[in-house]
């Protein structure tokens, strides 16, 4: 039969208990009878030596009858004999015509159980123990025999109180406590099957202690902070494989296309017929799409290579010269498209002054950081390229850069589609495109803004849209720690899962 961890704890004490009870009370019992035994008996033989020294002093002529009655009560018999007549006193409790263990002899060494003899007998060096002579000088003899079954009686019916009262207080003592270690423990029971409950998928459960003061209150609160701990930890595996099945669900899908793009060309090329300008063609589609599945394999690495250990190179950058550079590379390559890229105040005059020259050394020395330079570059490239994508045709994207305490910010603005406050976060997911079929053309992996901020949070960083600049438009801002200020990269990186 199965039983519960309180009723087995309160089985195993109760047994415990009431052992313990009942050896002591055992051994209360014998140590009692054994003292009320020893005392009783030396009681007997002082009451023995007193009356043998008053029989010495009884006047010669005493009636024999006198002397026994005199000498007779219910532990002590007395036999008075004279010239060949013998007068044994009369006992409520007799104990024989002659006595305890005697018989015919008078000198208590005991009998044969004949004649009238006390049931229980006396060995010889026991009753002998117990008889004492008194020769008068009338030849008068006084045997005194004392009788110690009376005081084994008095012990025995003590000895049976004491069991009767013992096994009544065992059994209170043990229902009493049971009842109390029921009570006690009877949380465990609870605490079993709330255990048992989130083992079966109930994970919200929990103890919920009253009082937490108290050794069972304190083992509840345990238990609890140990399952929001199990919980937490079964959710973050739940979320981060639910993560990674539609990260491969949407690396496959992105995979397919270009895959699908180039096998369907190479196919045409192969069992068709094209004049020249056709293969031409379709061989330009094979060499786009292959560029297309090659970009995406890379962004892929470096999604795996910045989820895995490791960090930056750890040198000391100035992150203006890296923004300009990239500004520059960028202004290039957005031309064609009629979007222009440069820092907001920038300058036409080559001529500057030497206070100006003075306040950009001062600017740039304070756009120092830490970090990986060439990392850095690609996460602003990332930024520039997205803004400039997302640009109308002759537009501006305005780059900026400033300290705010610890931290350097760069910020990349455009006059391109706002993007909503509610996709301000979603937007750095894997392979997200608000405007997809636009982001798909562009040949975009949807994978840049996510691995800008994998980055930025490597380095103690992050990348966040922002409300924009001019009230209209997009704005990303990358935030580095400056050079000397400590990052604080665990609390980035918890904050939102790349």
């Amino acid at each position: 039969m199965h039983l519960s961890m309180s009723k087995k704890a309160t089985m195993n004490m109760t047994v415990t208990a009431t052992l313990s009870v009942t050896m002591t009370m055992i051994v209360i019992a014998i140590a009692t009878a054994g003292l009320m035994s020893q005392r009783l008996d030396q009681d007997l033989r002082n009451r023995l030596e007193a009356l043998s020294e008053l029989a010495a002093t009884v006047p010669a002529g005493t009636d024999l009858d006198e002397i026994a009655e005199r000498f007779t009560d219910d532990t002590i018999a007395a036999t008075a004999s004279r010239n060949g007549d013998e007068v044994t006193g009369v006992q409520d409790q007799s104990f024989g015509r002659d006595g305890p263990g005697g018989g015919p002899g008078r000198d208590g060494a005991g009998g044969d159980g004949r004649d009238g003899d006390f049931g229980p007998s006396l060995d010889a060096d026991e009753a002998r123990a117990l008889t004492r002579t008194v020769s008068l000088d009338d030849d008068t003899t006084i045997v005194l025999r004392a009788n110690p079954f009376e005081n084994r009686r008095v012990i025995a019916g003590l000895v049976f109180v004491e069991v009767v009262v013992s096994v009544v207080l065992i059994a209170a003592v043990a229902l009493t406590f049971r009842l109390i270690a029921r009570r006690a423990l009877a949380p465990l029971d609870e605490m079993a099957a709330t255990a048992q409950r989130i083992a079966g998928g109930e994970r919200s459960l929990r103890l919920e202690p009253s009082r937490s003061d108290t050794d069972l209150g304190g083992l509840a609160t345990s238990f609890d902070t140990m399952v929001d701990s199990l919980d937490g930890a079964v959710r973050r595996a739940e979320q981060s494989e639910a993560t990674m099945r539609q990260f491969l669900a949407d690396a496959s899908h992105e995979l397919r296309n270009p895959t699908a793009a180039i096998g369907a060309a190479a196919e045409r090329l192969i069992h068709g017929h094209h004049d020249q300008a056709e293969r031409e063609a379709l061989a330009l589609d094979v060499v786009r799409e292959s560029r297309r599945l090659g970009r995406l394999v890379g962004d892929l690495l470096d999604v795996a290579r910045l989820e895995g250990p490791g960090g930056g190179t750890g040198e000391r950058f100035d992150l203006r010269a890296v923004v300009d550079s990239e500004v520059r590379r960028s202004d290039v390559g957005a031309a064609p498209a009629g979007v222009t890229v440069r820092f907001v105040g920038e300058t036409e005059s080559a001529a500057r002054s030497a206070a100006e020259s003075a306040a950009e050394s001062a600017a740039e020395s304070a756009a120092a950081t830490v970090g990986d330079s060439t990392a850095m570059g690609r996460v602003v490239t990332n930024l520039l390229d997205n803004a400039a994508h997302h640009a109308p045709a002759g537009s501006v994207v305005e780059v900026a850069i400033r300290t705010d305490g610890p931290g350097v910010i760069v910020a990349v603005s455009n006059d391109g589609p706002p993007i909503g406050i509610e996709d301000r976060e979603r937007i750095f997911d894997r392979f997200v495109r608000l405007d997809d079929a636009r982001a798909r053309n562009d040949g975009g992996s949807g994978l840049g803004l996510s691995i800008s901020r994998a980055i930025a949070r490597a380095h103690g960083g992050d990348v966040r849209c922002v409300d924009p600049v001019a009230g209209h438009g997009a704005t990303f801002e990358l935030i580095l720690p400056a050079a000397g200020a400590a990052p604080d990269s665990a609390d980035n990186n918890g904050t939102h899962d790349t």
